[in-house]
């Protein structure tokens, strides 16, 4: 879809909601939303030394902090971030302010990160190291502070009763993703501490839902068996985006618990996220034992076709909900684009530490050693480095 067009779907999208937002606030959403449409997810992990203290990672752009996450130890971290050229800085928080303390190490990526239509670029680790925080309070803007964040690292216990859970939550997450990107982040949660003994059960919300719409599941577990697992994240960022978002969770949390077994629930379109982790990484997962979706539109949502209709002046014509076998492709007069399949990712390179290739060049591939991306894992592991392709 070309920008006119994703522009006025958004424009659309929100205009119910301009009576609520003052006008400036609805440019400001619109202006964002479609400066994310092609997010991409920056990932690495943070080495600390002795330091096992709170870490805060940031993505600097023109002296300006895009995203900022927290981590309640040293370990993976990402950041979801649109085009840019991006300095990246990492430091000891304490007081989870965003500020580095003046006695905690810090530490930079060595040279800048420059985003261009991708999706995900992998092994952006930083090393921390003692007498830094001064170099990095100067990569932050000067008066740069904010308030508390929850840790966003893998694995993070979980209280449902939180803010980032409620409904509420959901909502904004749809409506304004890199908002509540920016406050919340997105993560895997545990509900308790991991067990070995118990498999995971996997949790994906739907689009403006939240991990409360799993509560009576959750609750009714047979907990001898079983433990529950949550995907919180924006249902209004990009699909893939979050798709591979979950990705590089399950891999820190793969490498560090090394569970043998995984099952994945997902409601509404969750069940696209997830399908959309199926198909570009299952095959590095052969802990995933089932995938139970809920109401998932594998047809398509006819209603979107009333957005492309009136923001290009296409005709768009939907296969039956009663003969979709997967989601249809919407069929264009005027346009020579070619319509991906959805077994087929338009988009970039996944390649450590380097810049991807434009949306329009075929992705290559990339060979990276899971060590070297996330924390040493406590268990160790046997198989080969793994290989992430985009296709």
């Amino acid at each position: 879809m070309h920008a006119r067009a994703r522009t006025c779907i958004i424009a659309l999208a929100l205009a119910p909601f301009a009576a609520l937002l003052g006008s400036c606030k609805l440019m400001e959403l619109q202006k964002e939303n479609v400066e994310y449409s092609a997010a991409t997810v920056l990932a690495g992990s943070i080495s600390a030394g002795d330091w096992q203290g709170p870490v805060s990672v940031a993505a600097i752009r023109n002296h300006t902090v895009q995203q900022d996450v927290w981590l309640h130890e040293p370990g993976g971290f990402d950041l979801v971030v649109p085009d840019g050229e991006y300095t990246l800085v990492a430091y000891g928080d304490r007081d989870n302010d965003g500020r580095p303390d003046d006695d905690a190490p810090a530490g930079t990526y060595v040279g800048t990160v420059k985003v261009e239509g991708a999706g995900l670029i992998l092994a952006l680790n930083i090393s921390l190291e003692r007498g830094a925080a001064q170099q990095a309070r100067a990569a932050l803007p000067s008066r740069y502070r904010r308030a508390p964040r929850v840790s966003t690292a893998p694995g993070a216990l979980a209280d449902l009763d939180a803010p980032q859970f409620s409904a509420e939550a959901g909502k904004r997450g749809y409506w304004a993703p890199m908002e509540y990107f920016r406050t919340f982040g997105g993560n895997v949660y545990f509900i308790e501490r991991y067990d070995p003994a118990r498999t995971p059960i996997l949790f994906v919300h739907g689009a403006t839902g939240s991990a409360q719409d799993f509560r009576y599941f959750i609750e009714h577990l047979d907990r001898t068996r079983y433990q529950a697992w949550i995907y919180q994240y924006p249902s209004g960022a990009p699909l893939e985006a979050m798709a591979h978002l979950l990705y590089w969770k399950l891999l820190n949390l793969q490498l560090r618990y090394g569970f043998t077994r995984l099952d994945v629930v997902a409601h509404s379109m969750g069940g696209l996220v997830a399908r959309r982790f199926l198909l570009d990484h299952a095959a590095e997962f052969p802990q995933l034992n089932q995938f139970v979706s809920i109401s998932s539109p594998w047809g398509g949502q006819r209603s979107a076709a009333l957005g492309v209709y009136t923001a290009s002046g296409t005709s768009i014509t939907l296969a039956p909900w009663s003969t979709a076998q997967e989601m249809p492709r919407a069929t264009t007069t005027g346009s020579t684009s070619p319509k991906p399949s959805p077994m087929t990712r338009t988009g970039s390179t996944l390649t450590p530490g380097a810049t991807p290739t434009k949306p329009t060049e075929r992705a290559a591939r990339a060979t990276i050693t899971p060590a070297a991306c996330v924390p040493e894992p406590r268990q160790s592991l046997s198989a080969p480095a793994r290989r992430v392709t985009a296709s």
